[in-house]
C-alpha cells in the first residue's frame, strides 16, 4: 500500500511547558529523534510503534507524547490499516496485539496469567464453608450472597433441626456483594486452609479469582498495594453486616402459566404501573425496553456480556421486569435466576 509518509515534529524546549505532541488515531513508527510519554516519562526507542491500539479499537487514547529533539515518523493512515485488516485479518490483528503486549511489563503478564475469570449461574455456590481455600474473588458483575451455615452437632446433624425430621434449618444471609465487592479475602490474608463462609450467586455473576500466589507477587512488586488492599478489607470489616434491605429487591420475573396467557400484555401493564413509582425497565428475550423503545438485543450475546448488561440496568433503575417465555427455554431459566421475585 502506497500510503506511508514521513512527518517531522520537534519540541526541543520540553521543560518550558510547551504543548505535547498529540498522536492522532493512526499508528506511527519513530525513525529518529528522542520522544517520551508525558504520562509515564518512558522514552521510546527507535522503531517503536505508537497509536496501534487507537486504530485497532477506533478510539483515540488520552496519551500525550513530547519530543525532546527533532523526530521523524512514518505514519500509516487509518484507511490503509483498515485495508490491511480486510486483506489479512489474522496476521494484522496478531501483529498489533504483539506490539501492545510488548509494551507491558513482565509482572502484568504474570498477573494476567494468574487471574481466573469465572461465570457463576444464579443459584449455584461459588464455594462452601470447609472447601479448600483457592484465593479471594472480586465481583465484576451480578450479585453474591454470603450465607451463614448452621452449627452442627457431634453426629453431623444441624443443631436447630427438628427432632427426628432431618430438615436443615434455613441459611441466614449475612451480606450481599455487588460489583466491586470482595469475598474470601480474610481467608487469603490469613492463609487459611479452608473457606470460613459459604458464598452463593443470587444472580448470574461474573467474578475474578485471585490466587494466593498472585497476592504474594503483588506484595513483592508493589508493597504499597497491600496497604490499599488491607484498608479496603478493614473498611469492609467495620461496616455492619446484616440481611439485605427490601429496597434491593428490584427485579421481578413474570412467568406465564401456559401458552394461553399473554405475558407481554401483563408485563407492559406492570411496567406502566411501576413507572409511576420510579424508573422501570422491561427486559424481554429480544432486548430490553426502556421508556418505550427497543435498545439492544440479548439473544446474540454471550453469558458474560448478558450478565454485565443486566447488572448495569439493575443498578440504574428502581424496577427491572423480566418477561419469561411460556416454554422452558434458556431465556426462561435466565429470568428465574435473575428475578428476586417470581410472579406466575
Amino acid at each position: 500500500l502506497h500510503a506511508e509518509f514521513v512527518q517531522e515534529a520537534s519540541n526541543t524546549d520540553a521543560t518550558a511547558g510547551t504543548p505535547p505532541v498529540r498522536i492522532p488515531p493512526s499508528p506511527w513508527t519513530r525513525q529518529s529523534g528522542s520522544i517520551w510519554s508525558t504520562q509515564s516519562t518512558h522514552r521510546l526507542p527507535h522503531g517503536s510503534v505508537i497509536g496501534e491500539l487507537s486504530v485497532f479499537i477506533d478510539h483515540p487514547f488520552p496519551i500525550a507524547y513530547r519530543c525532546e529533539s527533532r523526530c521523524r515518523f512514518a505514519a500509516l493512515p487509518c484507511e490503509s490499516v483498515q485495508r490491511l485488516l480486510d486483506l489479512q485479518l489474522g496476521r494484522c490483528c496478531s501483529r498489533i496485539l504483539q506490539f501492545a503486549a510488548g509494551k507491558l511489563r513482565s509482572w502484568v503478564h504474570r498477573v494476567d496469567a494468574a487471574a481466573d475469570w469465572m461465570h457463576i449461574e444464579g443459584g449455584r455456590c461459588l464455594y462452601k464453608k470447609g472447601d479448600r481455600m483457592t484465593g479471594f474473588f472480586v465481583v465484576l458483575s451480578g450479585r453474591l450472597v454470603v450465607l451463614e451455615e448452621p452449627a452442627l452437632t457431634s453426629t453431623g446433624s444441624p443443631v436447630h433441626a427438628r427432632h427426628g425430621s432431618g430438615e436443615r434449618p434455613p441459611r441466614r444471609i449475612c451480606d450481599v456483594l455487588q460489583r466491586g465487592g470482595l469475598c474470601g479475602e480474610l481467608d487469603c490474608l490469613y492463609d487459611a486452609p479452608e473457606f470460613s463462609e459459604t458464598v452463593r450467586a443470587s444472580r448470574d455473576t461474573e467474578v475474578c479469582r485471585m490466587p494466593p500466589s498472585l497476592l504474594k507477587l503483588v506484595a513483592a512488586e508493589f508493597p504499597s498495594a497491600i496497604l490499599h488492599f488491607s484498608a479496603k478489607v478493614s473498611q469492609a470489616g467495620r461496616s455492619p453486616r446484616g440481611p439485605p434491605s427490601a429496597s434491593r429487591r428490584t427485579s421481578i420475573a413474570i412467568l406465564p402459566a401456559d401458552e394461553t396467557v399473554c405475558g407481554s400484555q401483563v408485563c407492559r401493564q406492570l411496567h406502566g404501573a411501576l413507572s409511576r413509582c420510579g424508573k422501570t425497565v422491561l427486559v424481554s428475550a429480544d432486548g430490553y425496553l426502556s421508556e418505550g423503545r427497543l435498545d439492544q438485543s440479548l439473544r446474540t450475546m454471550d453469558a458474560h456480556r448478558v450478565a454485565r448488561v443486566l447488572t448495569e440496568q439493575e443498578e440504574r433503575c428502581r424496577w427491572l421486569i423480566y418477561e419469561a417465555e411460556p416454554a422452558v427455554t434458556d431465556w426462561t431459566r435466565l429470568c428465574l435466576r435473575q428475578g428476586g421475585l417470581v410472579l406466575v
